[in-house]
């Protein structure tokens, strides 16, 4: 997942793991796993609908070509 998405945030998908694994052995609701999904989503929906991925404030934004003049 990581070598796919190098802008992920290795340290925070860590802590979510370890706190939905938490959270499930003590049967309570599982807030980080829906994190989790939340973060995934947010990083794979780009890509999966063809968008930039750059970090570009912008990405996603049609292109005006009249613009580019």
């Amino acid at each position: 997942l990581l070598d796919d998405y190098p802008q992920a945030d290795r340290q925070q998908l860590r802590t979510l793991v370890r706190n939905a694994q938490t959270e499930k052995a003590k049967n309570k609701p599982p807030r980080a796993y829906r994190e989790i999904f939340q973060v995934l989503r947010a990083l794979m929906l780009p890509a999966a609908l063809g968008l930039k991925t750059t970090g570009d404030e912008h990405a996603g934004d049609p292109v005006d070509e009249a613009d580019e003049d």
